[in-house]
């Protein structure tokens, strides 16, 4: 049991190729669904197994959502690189 869950639990890829691994982030969490969905009719829906699979997927997707949030643009980064351009000047209203 324990060898089947652990295949969904894999070290993500470098933030630099955000697009190649969230791609494979997303395939990940419809495996890792699909699997749960299988493992809860199995088990039941009470079942430790179920909780544990369900988990993972819960996990995967906080881990998609926080990579989305991680993405900047090509604005941000020359606000970042050139803090003094106007156009990177932050007001307060």
């Amino acid at each position: 049991m324990v060898q089947s869950i652990r295949k969904f639990v894999r070290p993500q890829a470098s933030p630099s190729s955000t697009s190649t691994s969230q791609k494979s982030l997303q395939v990940q969490i419809q495996e890792a669904r699909d699997y749960a969905r299988m493992i809860t009719e199995i088990s039941g829906v009470s079942s430790p197994e179920a909780a544990v699979a369900w988990d993972i997927v819960e996990e995967l997707m906080a881990a998609r959502a926080d990579q989305k949030l991680k993405v900047k643009n090509t604005f941000e980064d020359y606000c970042t690189a050139y803090p003094e351009a106007p156009e990177a000047r932050m007001y307060e209203i």
